[in-house]
């Protein structure tokens, strides 16, 4: 298929699009330089292509090798950023071995902090937006960033909200999570 995408003189993501079907070994590479493409706008097309070519492969080491990359994503810009978290939160969570926590938490706070300081002011740094996405991996990236950066703030009102909320999410685990969490104030 994305031979025949080559040969018609398809644009360069449509012929990545096709190939992100293949097996990773045959398309990681390409799909790792798309992601670092000089224009925004490309790489939030790419990235996408390569988490769910990893998710797709069903392997824990492709999915966590591709969370090693997501590391990057603490430089990127706010639309690229949104466009790779949109796709992990997809994942299988099944799929983020014990391999893949410390990246995992990594791009979360990178995540958290990047929100922060995109608005310059206090509040839920997009964890808010996770909690109300509804997966399951959203759900449980809010309650992480809750966890970290509630006592941080010493759990002022937007914390102490999205906890609340975080209690009566639909999933199971996510509630199960935010009810572990223990403050003195919810």
């Amino acid at each position: 298929m994305a031979e025949r995408v080559k040969e018609r003189g398809g644009h360069w993501s449509s012929v990545l699009l096709a190939e992100s079907f293949l097996p990773c070994a045959e398309v990681r590479e390409r799909l790792v330089a798309a992601t670092r493409r000089p224009a925004a706008d490309d790489r939030a097309e790419a990235w996408p292509l390569l988490v769910r070519n990893a998710a797709r492969s069903g392997e824990e080491a492709q999915v966590t090798s591709v969370l090693e990359e997501m590391t990057r994503l603490a430089n990127e810009q706010d639309p690229v950023r949104a466009a790779a978290l949109s796709a992990l939160a997809e994942t299988r969570p099944a799929l983020f071995g014990a391999d893949a926590e410390p990246f995992l938490d990594r791009i979360r706070a990178d995540a958290v902090a990047a929100r922060s300081a995109a608005r310059g002011a206090p509040g839920t740094g997009g964890a808010d937006r996770l909690a109300e996405d509804g997966t399951h991996a959203s759900g449980l990236f809010a309650v992480a960033a809750v966890e970290a950066l509630g006592e941080r703030t010493d759990w002022a009102g937007p914390w102490r909200d999205l906890l609340t909320s975080l209690r009566n999410h639909g999933i199971p685990d996510v509630r199960d999570a935010a009810l572990a969490v223990s403050t003195s104030y919810v």
